[in-house]
């Protein structure tokens, strides 16, 4: 938190951005208070910078947030509309797109969820050790959703296998 503070008084919005949006994971994935609004600050940021980028990130975090929360018509607004605002093409809208694939699969479109789970597909053989779990854990999600209890079994040990060869913490998804 006094990092953010030095960023804002120093006016350096793209650490404070930064900032916020770490708070917010941190928060969020340790079910602390203040995820929402860390979220929202990095978002707001990010939008008043003109970063379409870091507003990919910062909607990541609080449209997962508002997942976990059941806000779901508010996740899927949030998502859709940055997801629209990226524009098609953009390698930042895999995040929206994950985003989303989680989503719909928690609210029983499995239909829904698989169109936006290939759009972050590429994660699947990424070696970028992180994004190649989210899909694993993204997919898990949308197999069971879709009734495929065993292969979505057999995501999420990858997902789990792939984090831990890569020694990043499975916090979350």
């Amino acid at each position: 938190k006094a990092s953010a503070e030095i960023a804002r008084q120093g006016g350096v919005v793209g650490i404070e951005i930064a900032v916020e949006a770490n708070l917010a994971d941190f928060c969020m994935i340790r079910d602390l208070p203040g995820a929402e609004e860390h979220a929202t600050a990095a978002l707001a940021l990010a939008r008043r910078q003109g970063h379409r980028g870091k507003e990919a990130w910062g909607a990541l975090n609080l449209l997962y947030i508002l997942s976990m929360a059941g806000r779901f018509d508010e996740a899927h607004a949030l998502g859709t509309d940055v997801l629209q605002a990226l524009g098609e093409g953009r390698a930042d809208a895999a995040y929206l797109e994950y985003g989303l694939a989680c989503l719909e699969a928690l609210r029983g479109r499995p239909e829904v969820a698989r169109a936006h789970l290939s759009g972050c597909g590429a994660w699947a053989e990424s070696d970028e050790v992180q994004l190649a779990a989210n899909y694993s854990s993204a997919e898990a999600g949308v197999l069971l959703a879709e009734g495929q209890s065993r292969q979505a079994l057999a995501a999420a040990s990858r997902s789990v296998a792939g984090a831990k060869r890569g020694g990043i913490e499975v916090g979350h998804e």
